[in-house]
């Protein structure tokens, strides 16, 4: 069908092939359709294993927290974004031994404590 022929024009040539077997326009966009979810839902279990497994694996605490924020982003953009609370933990968790006392510090402190005000606190103290 006319349909049919459109939406095969747009596909990349790998989306082309998972396509052969279609009969009709339906068929082709169930097809691209389930591919999708399955590529999203692979992205999002590799962002959420990610985020689960963060720990200090950069040069400098730039580069750290940008990783953090990175994985952040992806995990918003894909839907499932942790609160701030689970996030400022997670950068508390994943901090170096150097940085044992500020952790302690924080976790034991009656206010809570967010994201951007943790990293200010890890940049003043390798700073200080």
């Amino acid at each position: 069908s006319k349909a049919q022929a459109l939406i095969i024009l747009s596909l990349t040539d790998k989306q082309v092939l998972h396509c052969l077997a279609a009969k009709t326009a339906k068929d082709v966009w169930i097809t691209i359709k389930t591919i999708n979810d399955r590529i999203d839902n692979s992205s999002k279990m590799i962002l959420r294993e990610k985020y689960a497994t963060f720990r200090y694996n950069s040069s400098n605490m730039t580069d750290h927290i940008g990783v953090l924020e990175g994985i952040i982003i992806g995990l918003d953009n894909a839907g499932c974004k942790p609160s701030e609370e689970d996030v400022s933990m997670t950068l508390l968790r994943s901090l170096p031994p150097r940085f044992e006392a500020l952790v302690q510090a924080l976790r034991l402190s009656p206010y809570k404590h967010g994201f951007v005000d943790i990293s200010s606190r890890i940049y003043r103290k390798r700073s200080g």
